[in-house]
C-alpha cells in the first residue's frame, strides 16, 4: 500500500518541508580522488579497540587503497571539527599490482585462538588483466584476505596489509559482505562473496586464521538455487537465534528469507521480481534504540554483535536502477505485502547506493539514498493519521546536490565525537558531511531529560514544557550552571580535558 503523498496538498506540504531542510548537512571535509574512481563496493569500516572513532577504507579502480581517518597530529588537536584535522593516507596492501582494479572490500573482527583476543580481518577482491598465449588479455580474479597474526599487530593496519592470503577465483566477484554463523553455540564471522556464476560463496577461517571456501548451503540454506547475479545482500540477526537475509539480483530478482540459525533451517521465504537491477537491499528498524547490543563472554567492546530485540520490528529497503525505492514493513509478519514508496527517489536517474542510520540523534533511523543524478536524498518516517489505524509513511526531509554522480555512501563516527558522519563518494572525490551539531545536541539533551526527569527536569522548570519553540539548554538557567546544571560542575570548566567537543573550536561553530 502506498502511503506517501496521496494528494496534492500533502505533496505540497512535503515539498515545503524539503525546502526548509536543504542545509541540514554541512560539508566539513573534501578529498579529491585525482582521477582514481571508486565503485559501489569499494569501502570498508574499521573501528580500533578502546575508541569509538571509526575509519573508512576506500579502494579505487587503479588498485590504490586509502584510509580516511582523523589526523592525530598534535598541531590539529585544537582544531576539532575543522577541515584541517582529517586525512586520507594511502595504505600499501601487498599482492595488489599497480595495474589491478579493486572490485569490492569488507572488514570485520575475528577471535584469535591465542588468549581469545580479537584481530582485524580485511578482504579485497580484484581483477587483473594478464596476456595469454595469443597475446590477448585475459581477466583473472583474486580474493585477498589480510590478517595480522603476530601478537601486538592485530590492529596495525600497515603491518596487516603485508600479511596476505592470496586466492584465485574462477568467477568474477561482486558484493563482498560478512555475516555470522552459529557453530557449537558460538557465533563466528565469515565472508560472503557474490559471484558472476549466480552463487554466493562462503569463506570461513580456521583456528590458524587460514580462510578457505566452504559450501554456503551448509550455513545459509536460503542462498541456494539463486536466479540471477547477486548485486547486493544483507544479513541481520534477530532474537531467539533467528536471522533475516535478503539479496537482490541484476535481473530484478528479490529474495527474503527468515531462518533459524541454531537449527540451520529455513522458516519462510518471500520472492518477487521487479523491473531493472536491484542496486541495494537493507534490513533495518525504524528506531535506532531497537538495535541492542547483546553482551556475552565471547564479545568485547571492539566489535559488538548487534541483535535486534524483536524480529517483528525489521523492515526492508529495496532500491532499483530504474524504479522507485520502496520499504517493505514488518517483513516477518507481513512478508512483501505492505510496501511504502519513497517519493521522488526515481527523479534523479538511478539510485546507486543507500545507508540507514540515526544522523540527527533523534532516536529514529533515516534512509539516505545516493543517486547518479548527483542528488543525496534523506527520508524520515512518521505515522500517517489518514487511516483508522496508524500506518508508517516516509517523507523526503532533505536534498543535497553534488557536482558529480554519487557512487557510495557510508555512515560512521569518523571524527570521534559520538555523532554519525556521512561519507559520500562521488566520481571526483570524497565528501564528509555532518548534521547540524547544535540541533543534535538539543535532541540529545531532550532525550536525557526524558530518561531522567526527576534528576534533570527541575533544573529547567516550566521552560522545558515549551521545548517545541525553544530548548532551554541556551536559556537563562543555562548561565546559572552552578545552581541548575550540576552535571557540568567543575569538570565542565575543564572542558579542554573532559569535553573536547566544547573546546575552543566549538565557539567557531559556524565552520561546521
Amino acid at each position: 500500500m502506498l502511503n506517501f503523498c496521496e494528494d496534492d496538498e500533502q505533496r505540497e506540504t512535503v515539498q515545503k518541508t524539503v525546502e526548509g531542510h536543504k542545509n541540514e548537512y554541512k560539508e566539513i571535509f573534501y578529498i579529491n580522488n585525482n582521477g582514481s574512481q571508486s565503485n559501489i563496493y569499494c569501502s570498508a569500516k574499521l573501528r580500533y579497540p578502546a575508541t569509538t572513532q571509526e575509519r573508512l577504507l576506500i579502494g579505487t579502480l587503479k588498485g590504490k587503497v586509502s584510509c580516511l581517518e582523523r589526523n592525530e597530529n598534535i598541531d590539529c588537536q585544537n582544531e576539532f571539527h575543522s577541515c584541517h584535522d582529517m586525512r586520507a593516507r594511502e595504505v600499501y596492501f601487498s599482492y595488489i599490482p599497480g595495474d589491478a582494479e579493486i572490485i569490492s572490500m569488507d572488514s570485520f573482527y575475528r577471535h584469535q585462538s591465542i588468549e581469545r583476543s580479537k584481530c582485524l580481518v580485511v578482504g579485497v577482491t580484484l581483477i587483473l588483466l594478464k596476456p595469454n598465449d595469443s597475446s590477448a588479455y585475459e581477466p583473472q580474479h583474486y580474493f585477498n584476505i589480510y590478517i595480522a597474526l603476530e601478537p601486538g599487530t592485530e590492529f596495525d593496519l600497515d603491518k596487516l596489509a603485508q600479511v596476505c592470503q592470496h586466492q584465485r577465483l574462477d568467477f568474477a566477484p561482486y558484493h563482498l559482505h560478512h555475516a555470522e554463523i552459529l557453530v557449537n553455540d558460538i557465533y563466528e564471522t565469515v565472508f560472503l562473496l557474490a559471484g558472476s556464476d549466480e552463487k554466493i560463496h562462503l569463506f570461513k577461517g580456521d583456528n590458524q586464521q587460514c580462510f578457505a571456501e566452504e559450501p554456503c548451503k551448509n550455513y545459509f540454506p536460503e542462498f541456494n538455487a539463486i536466479t540471477g547475479r547477486v548485486i547486493w545482500m544483507h544479513v541481520k540477526h534477530c532474537d531467539g537465534f533467528k536471522r533475516l537475509s535478503a539479496f537482490g539480483c541484476d535481473n530484478g530478482y528479490l529474495r527474503v528469507a527468515y531462518a533459524d540459525s541454531k537449527k540451520n533451517e529455513i522458516i519462510q521465504v518471500w520472492t518477487m521480481f521487479i523491473d531493472g537491477p536491484i542496486t541495494s537491499v537493507r534490513l533495518f528498524t525504524l528506531t535506532s534504540e531497537k538495535e541492542l547490543i547483546s553482551p556475552s563472554a565471547e564479545e568485547t567492546s571492539i566489535s559488538p554483535r548487534p541483535v535486534l530485540c524483536e524480529s517483528s520490528e525489521i523492515n526492508l529497503l529495496v532500491t532499483s536502477a530504474i524504479e522507485v525505492a520502496v520499504v517493505y514493513l514488518n517483513i516477518v509478519e507481513k512478508g512483501l505485502n505492505e510496501m511504502v514508496v519513497l517519493d521522488q527517489s526515481d527523479h534523479f536517474d538511478s539510485v546507486t547506493c543507500s545507508c540507514i542510520t540515526d544522523l540527527d540523534c533523534d532516536g529514529n533511523n533515516e534512509i539516505i539514498l545516493g543517486t547518479y543524478g548527483q542528488e543525496l536524498l534523506t527520508y524520515k518516517w512518521n505515522f500517517s493519521e489518514k487511516y483508522a489505524c496508524k500506518k508508517v509513511s516516509f517523507y523526503l526531509a532533505c536534498r543535497k546536490e553534488f557536482p558529480k554522480p554519487i557512487i557510495s555512501t557510508d555512515c560512521l563516527d569518523i571524527i570521534g565525537d559520538g555523532m554519525q558522519e556521512l561519507v559520500v563518494v562521488s566520481l571526483t572525490g570524497i565528501h564528509i558531511l555532518q548534521h547540524e551539531v547544535e540541533s543534535a545536541a538539543e535532541k540529545l539533551l531532550e532525550k536525557i531529560i526524558r530518561a531522567y526527569p526527576d534528576k534533570y527536569l527541575p533544573m529547567f522548570g516550566e521552560n522545558y514544557e515549551q521545548k517545541d519553540k525553544h530548548l532551554p539548554m541556551f536559556s537563562e538557567s543555562y548561565e546559572q550552571k552552578d545552581k541548575h546544571l550540576p552535571m557540568f560542575s567543575e569538570s565542565y570548566e575543564q572542558k579542554d580535558k573532559h569535553l573536547p567537543m566544547f573546546s575552543e573550536s566549538y565557539e567557531q561553530k559556524d565552520i561546521f
